[in-house]
């Protein structure tokens, strides 16, 4: 949890924001890497480096709550997501469990199959409606490797230009 930075101005100097620092961790207790491999280090118990991601309020006071009423005390791992109930109470979270949650709470929303990839996607084309098409800013919003990537998979003009929208709607004599 040390990866954790989630008040403004933290004590890394790395961004005046809330954010989380991702670190490739070979060796993780729940046998998960990150695929980003940037260059990190912890110096006197803080992180500095890593691909560094900014959390929202509701991000923190969601992280907040949770450890504050149900992460079990003692867990002696540094991990956020663990199991909370049974014989493995206290144990880190495999990949595996966090994807089967997520089936059965789609089964029970009636969303049907919902995988943890499918929330990268259903981000990067609101933030690319909120940055008028800008391709930098969702490849940093969404940890894209590159800009090429998200024009490839995202950047349809016809969806995400204010102007072309504006042009079309003109064309066909509608006001937005």
């Amino acid at each position: 949890m040390v990866d954790l930075h989630l008040r403004e101005n933290a004590a890394c100097g790395e961004c005046r924001a809330p954010r989380l620092h991702v670190c490739h961790r070979p060796g993780n207790p729940n046998r998960t890497e990150a695929k980003s491999k940037h260059p990190w280090r912890v110096e006197h118990g803080i992180v500095t480096g890593g691909l560094i991601k900014r959390v929202s309020p509701a991000m923190v006071h969601t992280y907040f709550e949770y450890l504050t009423t149900e992460y079990p005390r003692g867990a002696g791992h540094g991990m956020l997501l663990v199991q909370l109930h049974g014989a493995d109470t206290g144990q880190p979270w495999a990949p595996v469990g966090a994807r089967r949650m997520l089936g059965r709470a789609g089964k029970r929303a009636g969303l049907g199959i919902v995988k943890p990839h499918a929330f990268r996607h259903s981000f990067t084309s609101p933030v690319l409606d909120a940055a008028n098409g800008n391709l930098l800013i969702a490849r940093d919003a969404g940890g894209w490797a590159s800009a090429a990537m998200v024009d490839e998979v995202y950047g349809h003009v016809d969806v995400h230009d204010p102007v072309f929208d504006a042009a079309l709607r003109t064309v066909w004599g509608e006001t937005k």
